[in-house]
């Protein structure tokens, strides 16, 4: 399963992101606005990573 991801991992980071934010606030957000919501509560090792996916996304 983890090797059906290879290449598309920018979409399963901000999907991780999105599911964080929906279970948290009960809210489901498109995947840059969740990634947005996210970077505030990640570490700066973490926040660098999904901010990276965030923009290449728009």
């Amino acid at each position: 399963m983890i090797e059906g991801i290879k290449g598309d991992e920018r979409n399963v980071i901000l999907t991780l992101a999105r599911m964080w934010q929906t279970v948290s606030i009960d809210e489901i957000s498109l995947k840059d606005v969740a990634a947005e919501w996210a970077l505030s509560r990640l570490s700066k090792e973490y926040s660098t990573l999904l901010n990276l996916a965030r923009k290449a996304y728009r």
